[in-house]
């Protein structure tokens, strides 16, 4: 097993109608384990309705957050790595309790394989300004 980068920008109006931003991101392997979701923006990138939803290729909704604050607004755009913000959301998806075959977490009998997604997954931003740019980071187990 190795652990990969998988990056996308996203760009909000242009990746997708008026307001949304989508694009698929491969992860290397036909299934990947998603150990952690970075979201860096560009400039303001702060809209109290702005959603992420990151769905794999079985349509399953594998991360999804509201009021995405993804930088601080300097009204500036950036152009390189080293310029997006520093700051914005990180999220280490945690491993699912172990269970059985009756669903019985306390059990334990079975374990658990933690977030498994099947590639190629969709990165998706809704209810956002026109203009704002993204960049997300996947880290993930192929």
């Amino acid at each position: 097993m190795a652990i990969k980068k998988r990056t996308t920008t996203l760009t909000t109006g242009t990746d997708g109608p008026t307001g949304t931003a989508s694009k698929e991101v491969g992860l290397g392997a036909a299934y990947g384990r998603i150990l952690r979701v970075e979201v860096k923006g560009d400039d303001a990138n702060v809209d109290v309705n702005n959603t992420i939803a990151i769905t794999d290729a079985d349509g399953r909704i594998v991360y999804a957050a509201a009021a995405i604050d993804a930088g601080a607004d300097d009204s500036t755009a950036k152009a390189t790595e080293q310029s997006y913000s520093t700051v914005g959301l990180a999220f280490n998806p945690a491993y699912p309790a172990a269970a059985d075959l009756e669903n019985d977490a306390t059990a334990g009998t079975v374990g658990s394989v933690g977030l498994i997604a099947r590639s190629p997954v969709t990165v998706a931003f809704a209810a956002g300004t026109d203009g704002d740019v993204h960049r997300v980071h996947l880290f993930v187990e192929v």
